[in-house]
């Protein structure tokens, strides 16, 4: 546990001396971040929230009684 104290703090006065390096570190993990978020968000609603409509689709063409056709029609109108 004390060897990890001394290598905080060693880091911790390493990122102090050198602050350009710092705020390169920093800019680097940033737009690291918002990149992910951001191909994330355009994946999930191309293609999971596609996928997940087309699944509610395909259950639409079951087979049953008049009543419940209609049931599930009127249930796949609202999800429109």
């Amino acid at each position: 546990m004390d060897r990890l104290l001394k290598d905080i703090r060693y880091g911790v006065r390493s990122l102090l001396k050198h602050p350009g390096f710092t705020a390169l570190v920093i800019v680097t993990l940033a737009l690291g971040i918002g990149a992910s978020t951001a191909i994330f968000s355009v994946v999930n609603t191309v293609l999971l929230r596609t996928l997940a409509l087309s699944a509610v689709g395909a259950n639409r063409r079951h087979s049953g009684t008049g009543q419940e056709r209609q049931a599930w029609a009127g249930y796949s109108r609202q999800l429109s």
